[in-house]
């Protein structure tokens, strides 16, 4: 890949797309977003071969499928372009951020404790499940969560005030890009 290319590519797609509203299709539905961070790592020999150290993406305002969520944060390391095109990065690391507005049921106080109504909730993760356990009751439950994209696998949860963050990651991501997506990108806006 030509390194200029790249180079304008990037710029074009930071300056198009930060602070605007976009909307992205994620498996059967629509997602709206709004861009908040664009930010690339580019090494002098990466850029000659079209590749990227790291990539960072950050949106706030996610809505999608009836659920929202505050901040979601992508960073995806050694990222490049295989024939296809397939976008190729290893590992990506995912930040999602929860308002307590966006839990079903449950609230995050501002001391950042989880509460179902009166009951205190201990969240952890092992081997990529979410568990819950009952501050005071000898109960402790595992959450569903649903398959997440690209193999990221739920490493953590913490809770900070007024909010639940949750982190994944994946070794290996591999996404077949449209050609047509790039030509989208590429076209005036």
């Amino acid at each position: 890949m030509i390194p200029g290319l790249v180079q304008s590519v990037l710029l074009l797609a930071t300056r198009r797309f930060t602070d605007r509203r976009v909307t992205v299709r994620l498996g059967g539905s629509d997602a709206t977003m709004r861009v908040a961070e664009v930010d690339c790592t580019l090494g002098a020999l990466g850029m000659a071969l079209g590749q990227f150290d790291d990539v960072r993406l950050v949106v706030e305002d996610v809505e999608w499928a009836d659920r929202t969520a505050r901040r979601l944060a992508v960073t995806c390391r050694d990222v490049h372009v295989n024939p296809g095109p397939t976008l190729v990065a290893g590992p990506v690391d995912v930040e999602l951020v929860l308002a307590s507005r966006d839990l079903p049921d449950v609230e995050v106080g501002p001391d950042g404790v989880l509460r179902w109504a009166f009951v205190p909730l201990a969240p952890s993760v092992e081997d990529g499940e979410l568990w819950v356990t009952t501050g005071f009751l000898p109960l402790r439950r595992r959450i569903a969560v649903p398959p997440l994209p690209g193999g990221l696998r739920l490493t953590g949860v913490t809770t900070r005030p007024d909010e639940v963050v949750l982190t994944a990651r994946s070794e290996l991501w591999r996404e077949r890009v449209p050609l047509g997506s790039l030509v989208k990108l590429l076209r005036p806006a």
